[in-house]
């Protein structure tokens, strides 16, 4: 009688444990589903960000040959290299 009063409460925790096992890992999954979206939605702001910054900071033309040219001057200067 004892035995089987104790076999029918270790049963009833047991199945209320599977039941609370599966709730947390159902949540846990939610978690994981907002997590992914909220550093998706940061990966694409910084992306869009680094596009903008690059768009609005780009050099002209005229300034990239300019640069190039004093650069090319200067390693000359220095001896690194040679004239053709």
């Amino acid at each position: 009688m004892l035995y089987d009063i104790l076999y029918a409460q270790v049963d009833k925790i047991q199945k209320c444990s599977i039941i609370i096992v599966y709730c947390l890992k159902e949540d846990s999954f939610m978690l994981a589903k907002i997590w992914k979206k909220l550093l998706m939605f940061i990966l694409i702001i910084a992306c869009l960000f680094n596009v903008i910054t690059k768009l609005v900071k780009n050099m002209s033309l005229e300034d990239e040959l300019l640069s190039s040219a004093q650069y090319i001057q200067n390693q000359q200067d220095a001896g690194i290299l040679k004239n053709k």
